[in-house]
Protein backbone atom coordinates (compact mmCIF):
# COMPACT_ATOMS: atom_id res chain seq x y z
CA UNK A 1 0.00 0.00 0.00
CA UNK A 2 1.31 3.57 -0.83
CA UNK A 3 1.05 6.55 1.03
CA UNK A 4 1.30 10.13 -0.07
CA UNK A 5 3.88 12.37 1.50
CA UNK A 6 2.22 16.05 2.11
CA UNK A 7 3.78 18.70 0.25
CA UNK A 8 5.74 20.97 3.26
CA UNK A 9 6.03 23.77 0.24
CA UNK A 10 2.06 23.86 0.05
CA UNK A 11 1.40 24.16 3.80
CA UNK A 12 4.75 26.16 4.46
CA UNK A 13 3.25 29.12 1.47
CA UNK A 14 0.05 28.49 3.22
CA UNK A 15 1.17 29.56 6.68
CA UNK A 16 3.32 32.35 5.13
CA UNK A 17 0.02 34.20 3.53
CA UNK A 18 -2.13 33.27 6.03
CA UNK A 19 0.34 35.07 8.45
CA UNK A 20 0.47 37.82 6.34
CA UNK A 21 -3.46 38.71 5.94
CA UNK A 22 -3.59 38.49 9.95
CA UNK A 23 -0.70 41.26 9.66
CA UNK A 24 -2.62 43.14 7.19
CA UNK A 25 -6.34 42.99 9.58
CA UNK A 26 -4.21 43.83 12.45
CA UNK A 27 -2.91 47.41 11.34
CA UNK A 28 -6.04 47.71 9.38
CA UNK A 29 -8.04 47.37 12.92
CA UNK A 30 -5.37 49.62 14.77
CA UNK A 31 -5.77 52.48 12.02
CA UNK A 32 -9.33 52.03 12.24
CA UNK A 33 -9.74 52.70 16.02
CA UNK A 34 -7.23 55.51 15.66
CA UNK A 35 -9.27 57.30 12.55
CA UNK A 36 -12.70 56.76 15.07
CA UNK A 37 -10.77 58.13 18.27
CA UNK A 38 -9.31 61.30 16.00
CA UNK A 39 -12.62 62.00 14.66
CA UNK A 40 -14.40 61.46 18.04
CA UNK A 41 -12.19 64.05 19.83
CA UNK A 42 -12.84 67.66 19.60
CA UNK A 43 -10.66 69.85 17.58
CA UNK A 44 -7.78 70.87 20.12
CA UNK A 45 -8.54 68.81 22.67
CA UNK A 46 -6.44 65.83 23.63
CA UNK A 47 -7.98 62.50 24.00
CA UNK A 48 -7.46 62.08 27.36
CA UNK A 49 -8.78 64.72 28.53
CA UNK A 50 -12.21 63.75 26.25
CA UNK A 51 -12.08 60.89 27.54
CA UNK A 52 -11.50 61.53 31.25
CA UNK A 53 -15.18 64.15 30.61
CA UNK A 54 -16.63 60.92 29.78
CA UNK A 55 -19.07 59.42 32.21
CA UNK A 56 -18.09 55.46 33.23
CA UNK A 57 -20.98 54.39 31.13
CA UNK A 58 -19.83 56.46 27.90
CA UNK A 59 -16.27 55.32 28.54
CA UNK A 60 -16.68 51.74 28.55
CA UNK A 61 -18.55 52.68 24.82
CA UNK A 62 -15.66 54.68 23.87
CA UNK A 63 -13.44 52.10 24.79
CA UNK A 64 -14.86 50.01 22.48
CA UNK A 65 -12.86 51.90 19.68
CA UNK A 66 -16.65 52.62 17.38
CA UNK A 67 -17.48 55.81 16.33
CA UNK A 68 -20.72 56.52 17.86
CA UNK A 69 -22.33 56.83 13.92
CA UNK A 70 -21.81 54.18 12.88
CA UNK A 71 -24.26 51.87 15.33
CA UNK A 72 -27.12 53.85 14.22
CA UNK A 73 -28.84 52.37 11.52
CA UNK A 74 -30.19 49.70 13.97
CA UNK A 75 -33.71 50.80 13.33
CA UNK A 76 -34.25 47.68 10.80
CA UNK A 77 -33.16 45.26 13.60
CA UNK A 78 -35.40 47.17 16.10
CA UNK A 79 -38.44 46.43 13.44
CA UNK A 80 -37.49 42.68 13.01
CA UNK A 81 -37.70 42.25 16.62
CA UNK A 82 -40.37 43.16 17.20
CA UNK A 83 -42.11 41.73 14.48
CA UNK A 84 -40.27 38.61 16.01
CA UNK A 85 -42.31 39.41 19.43
CA UNK A 86 -45.72 40.08 17.73
CA UNK A 87 -45.57 36.77 16.20
CA UNK A 88 -44.80 34.62 18.88
CA UNK A 89 -47.16 36.51 21.16
CA UNK A 90 -44.77 37.18 23.53
CA UNK A 91 -45.57 41.03 24.16
CA UNK A 92 -48.80 41.82 26.41
CA UNK A 93 -51.63 43.59 24.37
CA UNK A 94 -51.51 46.80 25.77
CA UNK A 95 -48.21 47.28 25.27
CA UNK A 96 -48.54 45.94 21.69
CA UNK A 97 -51.47 48.58 20.97
CA UNK A 98 -49.19 51.14 22.79
CA UNK A 99 -46.73 50.67 20.60
CA UNK A 100 -48.46 50.67 17.58
CA UNK A 101 -49.79 54.19 18.41
CA UNK A 102 -46.64 55.78 18.89
CA UNK A 103 -45.49 53.89 15.46
CA UNK A 104 -48.92 55.64 13.90
CA UNK A 105 -48.65 59.10 15.39
CA UNK A 106 -44.61 58.82 14.82
CA UNK A 107 -44.79 58.02 11.21
CA UNK A 108 -47.55 60.07 10.60
CA UNK A 109 -45.33 63.62 11.94
CA UNK A 110 -42.41 62.69 9.46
Amino acid sequence: MSRRVPADNASEHAAAIQKGLADLKESYVAQTCADNVAAAVPEGATPSEAFDALSPVEQSAASLGVHPDSWKPIGFMNASHYDTLLKSNALDDTLARRIEAYRNVATSSE
